[in-house]
Formats: C-alpha cells, sequence, structure tokens
C-alpha cells in the first residue's frame, strides 16, 4: 500500500513537470541588423525581419533609434542634386551644392545659399575635384567649372567679380574688377587663352566668369591665367568686345587679341585696353585661325573625375561611352586632345566610375571591372588590364570606395570590388534590391563615411517619383537597416578644422540640406568650431603687458613691452651713454600679462570644449577663461567663466552658448627672462568646439525593430508568456511593444512611458514596473493577468514588434528582450 502512494505522489510530479515548466528566453543582442531575405522561422535572434530608422552601433549589441537630421539651410524649390565640401589652402571650408540651373555655396552660420554659377543645364548632377587650392566641377552637360573660393560680388567695386559668376570654366582665368575706364563702362565681357608650346599653338574653349563692368570702375584683372605645359613660350590672351547683357557675351563667338605674356609663370594680368584700341580690320580673325591650324586644348566635358598622379582623369562623356582623359602633369586646365584611351569600347557597355583603389585607377563599366595601370612617365606605355569581374556597375552614382573594396550597385545587388573579384554584399537585404525602381536604377546614389555605406534609392513600394530609402549599411556590425528618408546627394565635411560630419540633400524639390553628426548615433547637432590663427586677429584684441609676434598666419602672443624701444621716452632708469647703467628691464617689464580676444560671433547653443597650443618654457603658466553674450554689450559686462589650465581639452558644457563669445588668456612667468608662449599649430592658436543654433526640420518619425518567429528554443510545444521584460534606454516618449503567436489569435501592444522616474510601480501592485540603474532601465509587464482570457499568450511560436509613439523625434535604445514562458504539451 505505502508503495502505491509513492509511486502516485511520483507519477504526479512527474507528470506536472511534463505539462508545464517555467524557463526563461532573452534576446541579448541586435547587432547584425535586418535580414528580410531570410524565412522568418530562421532569423536569427541577432537579426531583424524589419529595422527602420534605426543604428546598431552605437552600444555594442544594443539597437537604437537614430538621431533625427538637423537642418543646414535651403537652396531653393528643387532637389539638391550634388553636395561637396571644398577645401582651400587658407584654410577656409565651403559648402558647395547644386540645383536646378545653379552651383552654390552655403554660409556655416547662416545657412543661407549664394549662386556661384547659374544658367547650368538644369538638374544634373555634378562630380568635384579638390586640386590645387581649386574646385573643379563638372555635369557632363556644361563644360567643366573651376572656383578659386572668391565670394566677393558687389557690383562697381574693385577686387569683385558679378554676382551670380564667381566660377569661371576650366581653362581660362577668374575677372574681377580692377579700379580703372579701360573698358566700356557697365558692359559684359569674357576671355580665353591661347598657348603657344614646342612651337604649337593649342586654343581652349573655356570662357572666363562673366564680367560686368562698371559705371565708375571699368577696367579688368584677370586672375589664376592658366599655364600651360612644359615649353610654354607664349600665352595669348583674347576677349569679347562689349556685350549689353550676359547672354549675348557667353554665346558670343569673337574674341579679339588683347595681349601675350611671354612666359609660363605670370597668373595674373590688368586689362585697361578700350575696344577701339583692340578691334582689327578683320574682328577675330587671329582667335579663328588659331581655331582651324592649332590644336585643342580644352577640358573635355564628362561626369565623373579623378585626381590621381598628378593628374585630372575625366570620363563620363555621354558621347565618347569608353574614353578615358587625363590632364598634363600638376595642370588641370591644360589637356592634349592625344592623352585619352578607350576602355573596351565594343562591349557595349559605358563607364560608370573611375576610383582610385589600392593605389591603382580601377574603371568600372555596366559590364566589367578592370584596372588602368599607369606607373610608366611614358603614357604610351599605360596598360589596360583584361576585367577582373563581368560583374558591371549599372549604377554610377551608387560607386563609393570603402576600406572593404568599391561598393557598387549590380543588376542583382550591392557588390564589393575588392581588387581581385567582385562580391555580392547584399543577400541578407534581397527584397530591398527588388524594391528598387528599374527604370530609376541609375538615380541611386551611394556614399561611404566612416563605417557606414549609404544607398539612396527610388522604392517601388512607396510610389514614389524621386529618390525616397535610404540603405544603411554597417560595415563594423556587418548591420543594414532601412532609414525612410529621401536624398539626393551626400558629401563628408571631416577635412581642415572640421569634425566629422556628412551632409544629405533631399531628393524633393523643398531643396533642403541636413547635417548629421559623424558619430550618427548620438548625435544632436551640427558641431562647428571658431579657430583663430590669424595676427591681424589677435592685434585687434586688448592687450596688457602682452604682445602680438610672428607672421600673419603664424603669430604667437606671449609676455612683452607693449612698445618699442624707439617708442620710449627719456633714458635707461635715468643713465647717460657711457655711464655704468644700474637696474634696467628691457626684455619685458612683468611676470604676468593678459590678453583678451576681439569679441566673437558664434550663435552657439551650446559649447562643447576649448583648445590652444603652448609653450611654457619651463617657469611660465597660460589660463584661458570665456564669458558669452546676446549682444556686444552683455559679453562685455558678463563675469568670465574659467580658469582653463589643459590647453588639450577643456569642457565648456558648464558655459552658456549665445550668439557672441570672447577669450581671455592670462600668461604668468616667474622669471622675467622667460615667458610663456601661445602658438599657431594644426591650424589654431585658440579653438572652441561648439553646436550651432538650429532646428528640427525633419518631420518625426517612427523608429521600428520587428523580430522573427520565436519558439524559444523549444519546438513542438506550446509555451504560456508569464512576463516580459524589457531593458531600454530612453528619457521621453512612449515605446510600444507588440507580440503576436503564429496561430494569429494573440496579437497584444502594451506601451512603455520612458518618462517614468526609476524604479516606479504604476498601478500600486506590482503588475507594471519600472526599475533600473541610471540610464539603463527595465520594464516588467505580465500578460495573463491583465487580460480577460486566462491564456491570452499562448502559443507555439511568437514575433515582437518594438517601435516609439512619440510625438518628437526623441532617442531611445532597446539592450534586451527577457521573455518568463511556461512550456504546455501540443494536444491537438
Amino acid at each position: 500500500m505505502r508503495k502505491t502512494i509513492a509511486w502516485l505522489i511520483l507519477s504526479v510530479f512527474i507528470c506536472g513537470n511534463a505539462f508545464a515548466e517555467e524557463r526563461l528566453y532573452s534576446i541579448t543582442s541586435f547587432e547584425k541588423g535586418l535580414n528580410s531575405h531570410i524565412d522568418g522561422w530562421l532569423t536569427p535572434d541577432t537579426q531583424a525581419t524589419v529595422s527602420k530608422n534605426m543604428r546598431y552601433n552605437d552600444t555594442f549589441g544594443a539597437v537604437a533609434k537614430r538621431p533625427a537630421l538637423k537642418y543646414y539651410g535651403t537652396i531653393g524649390a528643387y532637389p539638391v542634386s550634388s553636395l561637396y565640401r571644398f577645401y582651400s589652402g587658407n584654410g577656409a571650408r565651403t559648402l558647395v551644392a547644386s540645383g536646378g540651373s545653379k552651383l552654390m555655396y552655403g554660409d556655416d552660420d547662416t545657412g543661407v545659399f549664394t549662386t556661384i554659377r547659374d544658367n547650368l543645364t538644369d538638374g544634373k548632377t555634378f562630380a568635384f575635384v579638390n586640386y590645387q587650392n581649386m574646385l573643379i566641377a563638372m555635369n557632363g552637360y556644361d563644360r567643366a567649372i573651376k572656383w578659386d573660393g572668391g565670394m566677393a560680388q558687389t557690383a562697381n567695386t574693385t577686387g569683385n567679380r558679378t554676382a551670380g559668376n564667381l566660377a569661371a570654366d576650366a581653362g581660362a582665368p577668374f575677372a574681377e574688377l580692377l579700379t580703372g575706364t579701360g573698358l566700356t563702362a557697365s558692359k559684359w565681357y569674357q576671355y580665353k587663352v591661347v598657348f603657344k608650346a614646342s612651337g604649337l599653338y593649342y586654343y581652349n574653349h573655356g570662357r572666363s566668369n562673366p564680367i560686368l563692368t562698371g559705371a565708375d570702375v571699368h577696367s579688368v584683372k584677370l586672375t589664376d591665367i592658366p599655364l600651360g605645359p612644359v615649353g610654354t613660350t607664349e600665352r595669348k590672351i583674347y576677349r569679347t568686345m562689349a556685350q549689353d547683357t550676359q547672354n549675348d557675351a557667353e554665346t558670343e563667338t569673337i574674341f579679339e587679341y588683347v595681349t601675350t605674356i611671354s612666359d609660363n609663370i605670370t597668373t595674373t594680368y590688368e586689362d585697361n585696353a578700350s575696344d577701339a584700341s583692340i578691334t582689327s580690320l578683320d574682328p577675330g580673325a587671329e582667335w579663328t585661325a588659331y581655331t582651324v591650324t592649332g590644336f585643342d586644348s580644352s577640358v573635355p566635358l564628362g561626369s565623373i573625375s579623378e585626381g590621381f598622379n598628378e593628374k585630372l582623369f575625366i570620363t563620363g562623356n555621354f558621347t565618347e561611352l569608353c574614353d578615358i582623359y587625363w590632364s598634363d602633369t600638376f595642370n588641370p586646365d591644360f589637356f592634349y586632345p592625344t592623352s585619352y584611351l578607350q576602355v573596351r569600347p565594343d562591349d557595349g557597355g559605358k563607364i560608370t566610375f573611375l576610383k582610385t583603389f589600392l593605389s591603382i585607377l580601377t574603371v568600372g563599366k555596366t559590364t566589367s571591372i578592370q584596372k588602368l595601370y599607369t606607373n610608366s612617365s611614358d603614357e604610351s606605355q599605360w596598360e589596360l588590364s583584361q576585367p577582373f569581374s563581368y560583374i558591371g556597375c549599372i549604377a554610377s552614382k551608387s560607386a563609393a570606395t570603402t576600406p572593404k573594396g568599391i561598393f557598387y550597385l549590380g543588376r542583382d545587388g550591392l557588390y564589393s570590388f575588392t581588387g581581385q573579384s567582385a562580391e555580392l554584399i547584399s543577400d541578407a537585404v534581397t527584397p530591398e534590391i527588388r524594391d528598387i525602381v528599374e527604370s530609376r536604377f541609375t538615380d541611386a546614389v551611394g556614399f561611404f563615411f566612416k563605417s557606414n555605406y549609404y544607398l539612396a534609392y527610388t522604392s517601388d513600394a512607396s510610389s514614389g517619383a524621386e529618390n525616397t530609402r535610404m540603405l544603411d549599411f554597417d560595415l563594423i556590425r556587418d548591420a543594414y537597416t532601412i532609414d525612410l528618408v529621401g536624398m539626393d546627394s551626400f558629401c563628408s565635411l571631416d577635412s581642415g578644422l572640421d569634425f566629422g560630419t556628412f551632409a544629405m540633400g533631399s531628393s524633393t524639390d523643398d531643396g533642403k540640406v541636413y547635417i548629421s553628426d559623424g558619430k550618427v548615433y548620438t548625435s544632436t547637432s551640427f558641431t562647428s568650431q571658431i579657430a583663430k590663427y590669424q595676427r591681424a586677429f589677435f592685434r585687434n584684441g586688448t592687450l596688457t603687458d602682452t604682445w602680438v609676434w610672428g607672421d600673419e598666419d603664424s603669430p604667437r602672443i606671449e609676455l612683452a613691452w607693449t612698445l618699442t624701444i624707439d617708442e620710449g621716452v627719456g633714458t635707461i632708469d635715468g643713465h647717460t651713454y657711457g655711464t655704468p647703467a644700474g637696474s634696467a628691464i628691457i626684455d619685458r617689464p612683468e611676470k604676468n600679462g593678459t590678453y583678451i580676444s576681439p569679441i566673437v560671433t558664434a550663435n552657439a547653443a551650446s559649447l562643447y570644449a576649448l583648445y590652444w597650443n603652448e609653450q611654457l618654457n619651463t617657469t611660465g603658466d597660460v589660463t584661458f577663461y570665456v564669458r558669452t553674450g546676446n549682444t556686444t554689450a552683455e559679453v562685455n559686462a558678463a563675469a568670465w567663466s574659467g580658469p582653463y589650465s589643459n590647453p588639450n581639452y577643456n569642457d565648456l558644457s558648464a558655459v552658456v552658448g549665445k550668439v557672441y563669445l570672447q577669450v581671455r588668456m592670462d600668461l604668468t612667468t616667474t622669471l622675467l627672462t622667460n615667458t610663456p608662449e601661445v602658438f599657431v599649430a594644426d591650424g589654431y592658436l585658440f579653438r572652441i568646439t561648439y553646436r550651432k543654433t538650429e532646428e528640427f526640420v525633419e518631420p518625426p518619425f517612427t523608429g521600428t525593430w520587428e523580430s522573427g518567429w520565436k519558439n524559444f528554443g523549444i519546438a513542438g510545444t506550446k509555451k504560456t508568456i508569464k512576463r516580459i521584460r524589457v531593458f531600454y534606454q530612453g528619457d521621453e516618449g512612449d515605446l510600444s511593444v507588440n507580440y503576436r503567436n503564429d496561430d494569429g489569435d494573440v496579437d497584444n501592444t502594451f506601451t512603455i512611458d520612458m518618462s517614468q522616474v526609476i524604479p516606479a510601480d504604476v498601478d500600486g501592485d506590482k503588475h507594471y514596473e519600472y526599475r533600473g540603474l541610471g540610464e539603463h532601465k527595465v520594464y516588467t509587464f505580465f500578460p495573463n493577468l491583465n487580460t480577460p482570457t486566462e491564456n491570452v499568450a499562448v502559443g507555439e511560436s511568437f514575433k515582437f514588434k518594438i517601435n516609439d509613439l512619440s510625438p518628437a523625434n526623441t532617442g531611445w535604445t532597446l539592450e534586451r528582450i527577457e521573455v518568463l514562458f511556461e512550456t504546455n504539451p501540443i494536444l491537438d
């Protein structure tokens, strides 16, 4: 009898465990991003079937909603077809954009765009090269343009160009107004150049920027007159006669001889000759003769450019589809007519990219990928390889050089050309590739920045007529996601004094340019900086027992007399020449001094950090102070924040950002014969980084992450979810969590209030709990205790979807999903 009872008890225990057992299942890493190609039943925990507006590289393993894009400015009522950051040799940096018929530059402080060149072919994309302190831009339809960064455009003013005409054609000089009355007043002119090299004449179709003479200032100065190749002995300057309109000047074909420059060094010329003095009996005959008997050295038309081996390479000619041209060495204004080659002209393809990869020029066509070997100084010995791949690039603008190869869009996916072969890299997002509207493949735009490759494209699912989606591939995590944004252009801001951000241009006719931080995942704004390095700026400050020495671009500040010996009055310590001197100070009068800078316009929302360059010379010290204000009077009345003593980094986050700011330096020493120095290095004497005042202009959007089907590691068994815990970061807005089963009879959602103070028990009975430590929070939800049906969270497999319901673009991070469940047998 006792054995029977024991057996029954044991049987109940065993059966009970067979029928119900609590277990824990956790998704602890989301690092691999989107895999929309895999069957939802096979999706690993590290991947998602839906990933929209998410990022995977902030915290390893976690997934975060992408930050909202920040507004830089608006170019006009047309898409932003091109973007580029132009860096000139003097440290200037300018954002250049194209849209409609204009090429423009932006003001980093105001976001206002000004026309560089107008009357261009509408809506075309430009390729850019930063070469010898010159921006060279080309679109394949108009002559290549060059711009030196010149912005002065006040009419009738010496040293200025005509508004809307700041750029010249490559191969021509720049024209600016010059004090004088040589040319006809209030008329339009343009200039060209002819070269004589090794006894032969070469003409160039490139024209200077159109110049409108002033009512009082109507002579012209030419700058950056192109040089010829080695062996050039003459450069002849020609110009149009006075024209009433810009269009008349630009369409005029008769050019008259002005002068000959008998060297290959001079790059400027002052033109004071009247029209009457240069008009020949046979107008334009000499220029016409050169175009008949000479050789054309004009910069060829092209839509693809690359600076390589001190030459400018151009391809993408819409007539000569397989030709590559290159300039004279160190001379992008001059192209020998024989300096070109054809790349597999009979294979039915056209050239779609030209990239430097592994120090070799790589040529992409729609049908193949090959290399151009240019090691020999004899161009006739240059060699084109056989194709390394027959999987070509069909979208010219999709090609981008990355650390893992040249990424480009092929007919059936994204490929990486590694230098030896082309490898498919987009298998995980095959449905997204198939979603690209086939007739818009050539409009897809690729861009690589730091660790991410972005591909903007037109989505068939969105029924858009322009680029409406952006595929984001994180090379570090090998993770894809989709951004619901429409972009036509990109550029990086990561050289000179820039901080490592990138810009994006809208694909719609709102003409908006956006800025995203280079870190991408934690950015809240467009970061800018003030970096001062010019002596004239510092000389305008207030100096007390200090002085500014050095050259204009490399000044230094140190303790010093504020007057020279010649400016002094009287004798040293009352002594006269020939009499032994007593004590006297010549080197400097004090062991401490102060320098206060001029007030600087910043328009700062908040300050980040302060840096400077110092040499203490054993016994010295330097400390800095900062103050801000919304008016100059407010700055002058404000208290100083400081002292700051670390030249390598000082946190300024406690200083309120305002319109203006000012810097003070205190220099001290313990020996009169020694002085600390503050000097210029890396392009600055002192530098302040800050966030500019700007607004969120991107409309609110939702970040969405969705898992595949999860059987919690136990196939063929029903589960009852007892508890769901969500580990997250976020301080505002609501996070929506949906769970549904494979039978379709469970589809429930609960909401996390991310603004809840931790810890918190909302309903007072511990059914909903907010816990955590610091920024890491945990929300606990109990499904079956808060629903009318006891087994509402029952199923063999479940899928989870997370998105935000926030009215604003608030950020959040998903760190982990933990499910406590009970197993049940499948009885049917």
